[in-house]
């Protein structure tokens, strides 16, 4: 019931549909092994708004219906240089399209479409039986979705003078992310367990990011779109491992196991000097888990901490949407009653915390 006492119904949807069609290969040379692909995708969006104003209707779309077509082709060698020291060089060759069409309802927004070849070396070497070296060094590329291209919403609602409005703009001239990356790290295998740490670097051209271009009496919340950002930065730390406990205390029973990983990364648009929105905080999760000895059942306890997302993390646009940091449990189980059937539970959030996400509070 809108403020005129009319009988309104508004009826608004967005129907996304995709198919994907995959190949992937091997093949043993002497000391090389090759591995090769293909993948097609072939997608939809389409968007619909019925107003209904008592009985009278009204069709329109915030955005026209529109097609992507994406294909890819990758080779990737691993040459054993010697019996301790293994090269791993790689190509790979992207193509994508977008189309627009129009209606009665929209005009065409026009084509997107681009092209790229990028590469990359990799090495691992082998310290001893239990630990391995290994660093990569490439070029990157990254498509816009059709989400970020066309995905148009307008809320301009209110009560009474209280304007709670907002919109998400879309941008149909988006260009592709380009970047280059090097990343290294040690990687760790034994009786206990296994475990990995990593540190990388990434530098991107025309990196593609949501963004608050202001505000208005009619959308006092924000108008929001998603733009190319020159240049950026991203680095950051990754760890994660995992021990098998009955290996260390004999007393544990076999399939309890420990698992943990860290992650941290820091973004910064080096264009402008501020900081990137969509860099989340320090996660750290641990998970204490029990699989039991033919796999039939198994349980896990998971402990989640992610750190505070604070100011001088955020550009001003989004400062006033600081959040603290939390803690979150979490139970899952399996049971297999038959093989190739596995059912599973989960009680999530077991200590009712309140607690906010960043990426989900961003946007």
């Amino acid at each position: 019931i809108d403020s005129s006492s009319q009988a309104r119904y508004v009826d608004r949807t967005y129907a996304q549909k995709d198919t994907q069609l995959r190949a992937d290969a091997s093949k043993t040379l002497g000391i090389q092994t090759l591995n090769y692909g293909v993948s097609y995708t072939r997608g939809s969006l389409e968007n619909l708004n019925k107003n209904d104003v008592n009985g009278a209707v009204t069709v329109s779309r915030f955005s026209p219906k529109a097609q992507s077509n994406i294909f890819g082709a990758y080779l990737r060698d691993n040459i054993a240089v010697t019996n301790k020291w293994n090269l791993i060089p790689a190509v790979r060759y992207d193509h994508y399209r977008y189309t627009t069409e129009s209606d009665s309802y929209i005009d065409d927004w026009g084509d997107n479409k681009n092209q790229a070849v990028t590469g990359q070396l990799g090495s691992e070497y082998a310290l001893t039986d239990h630990y391995t070296l290994f660093a990569k060094y490439g070029t990157g590329f990254r498509a816009p979705g059709m989400e970020d291209l066309y995905y148009y919403y307008e809320n301009a609602g209110s009560v009474g003078n209280y304007h709670y409005g907002y919109i998400i703009e879309p941008n149909p001239d988006l260009k592709p992310e380009r970047s280059t990356f090097l990343e290294g790290g040690l990687r760790t295998q034994g009786q206990y367990g296994h475990g990995e740490i990593t540190a990388f670097y990434n530098r991107y051209r025309n990196f593609i990011e949501q963004v608050t271009v202001g505000t208005s009496t009619t959308y006092p919340t924000g108008i929001f779109t998603n733009e190319n950002i020159d240049r950026a930065v991203i680095t950051g730390i990754e760890a994660k491992g995992e021990l098998q406990l009955a290996e260390i205390f004999h007393a544990a029973p076999q399939g309890l196991h420990w698992r943990s990983a860290v992650a941290y990364a820091k973004g910064k648009n080096t264009s402008d000097d501020e900081p990137l929105d969509s860099v989340a905080p320090l996660t750290f999760a641990n998970t204490l888990g029990y699989d039991a000895p033919n796999n039939q059942w198994g349980s896990d306890l998971t402990g989640t901490w992610r750190a505070a997302k604070k100011a001088s993390d955020i550009t001003e646009s989004y400062q006033w949407q600081a959040i603290p940091s939390s803690m979150v449990l979490d139970l899952t189980t399996y049971y297999r009653p038959v093989e190739n059937v596995t059912l599973r539970a989960g009680l999530f959030n077991l200590t009712d915390k309140k607690y906010w996400l960043w990426n989900t509070v961003r946007q």
